[in-house]
């Protein structure tokens, strides 16, 4: 038949779509924003260093997604609850872990015991160090004084554990293989994911697309009109002085918002989206991209999107993020028995499809309708 030219060539170009064989991200912007949304698809928290201090664990909180610390991880009466079915870890360290164990103090610098109440891992273990699971005995001196609730520990990972160096567990248990002095390959290769990151952040910090308005006390406002990528750019002071951030985009477009400076902090303000709270597929949208900040501070806020900072030491506190966090190291201030610890609600960061690949497939749709209605036709001898 006459079509079946027409035909081939229709159906080649919709396989090459698909195996992404049409446009080879042709726009930097884009092709950086996918690959930070791909590993945002795996992991919930990102910290190339440690997770928390061996003087303040990280503790009364909850990661729902999986775990990648390049350094070592002090954490107490902390969930970590992959919601990807089957995730291949719940948590991954390069360093040491210290799970249910590590030291919290309160603002008198009595220690609070309760940081003993135990931890959970969701999913397998992979630890590049070593482990000590459940409290350290020399640690717990002031049980039943101040804050000391109780000593009694417990743990427990729901998974395999593996452990490259020694392990000591107390007062808790693995329901999968356990295996210390593993000398294992570790499932994460810390050095090139964290290369990738600073790379991705340094390509998204481009000349702003979006406007931005408001602030100085009052709600600051940042309007994009573009289907594909909104990219906005402010100012840590203009963070500090707003009272509320609104994020209005068109629906199912990205918005990328750069912050340039060192220092940056976001306490006790509201975010919104499109003039009214922030949906989960809002929330998915949004990306903060800090490609020079060394120093972030998160405190009393709920903030909508995802964060990432490959420099900046972060200081988390009494609030979430509802999405997944990137940065070089995460501490939380959290003033045990009076303050509430910093959360990651896992809400993967969308990818963006790009400009020329979606006309690619509408024309390739719409050429196949086109040949299926020539196919309805009597063919002329």
């Amino acid at each position: 038949m006459r079509t079946r030219p027409l035909r081939t060539s229709i159906l080649a170009g919709l396989a090459g779509f698909a195996a992404g064989a049409g446009v080879a991200h042709a726009d930097p912007i884009i092709a950086a924003q996918t690959t930070v949304a791909g590993i945002f698809d795996s992991y919930n928290v990102i910290s190339f260093g440690d997770f928390g201090s061996s003087t303040q664990a990280y503790g009364d909180a909850d990661s729902q997604g999986p775990m990648a610390i390049g350094g070592n991880a002090y954490i107490n009466a902390f969930n970590v609850s992959p919601a990807v079915p089957n995730a291949p870890y719940g948590i991954v360290t390069g360093g040491n872990l210290s799970f249910a164990n590590a030291a919290a103090y309160n603002s008198s610098g009595a220690q609070w015991a309760a940081s003993y109440s135990g931890a959970n891992i969701n999913g397998n273990a992979f630890v590049g160090g070593s482990a000590i699971l459940g409290p350290d005995q020399s640690l717990t001196t002031n049980c039943g004084t101040g804050f000391a609730l109780s000593c009694a520990g417990g743990w427990s990972i729901e998974g395999n554990l593996t452990v490259n160096g020694t392990l000591t567990a107390r007062d808790g248990a693995a329901t999968g293989m356990v295996t210390a002095n593993a000398g294992a390959t570790s499932p994460i290769n810390f050095a090139n994911l964290q290369t990738t990151l600073e790379a991705a952040s340094t390509a998204l910090n481009v000349l702003p697309t979006g406007t931005v308005s408001g602030g100085n006390h009052a709600p600051l406002v940042l309007t994009g009109t573009s289907q594909f990528v909104n990219v906005f750019t402010v100012t840590a002071a203009q963070l500090a002085l707003m009272s509320s951030l609104d994020v209005d985009i068109p629906a199912g477009s990205l918005a990328v918002v750069n912050v340039d400076d060192s220092a940056v902090s976001i306490a006790a303000v509201g975010f919104d989206c499109n003039d009214g709270p922030c949906t989960v597929a809002e929330a998915e949208a949004i990306l903060f991209n800090m490609p020079n900040a060394t120093a972030l501070t998160l405190n009393e806020i709920g903030l909508a999107g995802s964060v990432l900072a490959p420099f900046a030491n972060v200081t988390a506190t009494n609030g979430n993020i509802e999405g997944s966090i990137a940065a070089n190291a995460i501490v939380s201030a959290a003033d045990y028995g009076t303050q509430g610890g910093f959360e990651y609600e896992w809400q993967p960061l969308d990818p963006i499809a790009e400009p020329g690949s979606l006309l690619i497939l509408a024309g390739g749709l719409l050429s196949l309708a086109f040949w299926r209605r020539l196919r309805r036709r009597p063919v002329l001898a």
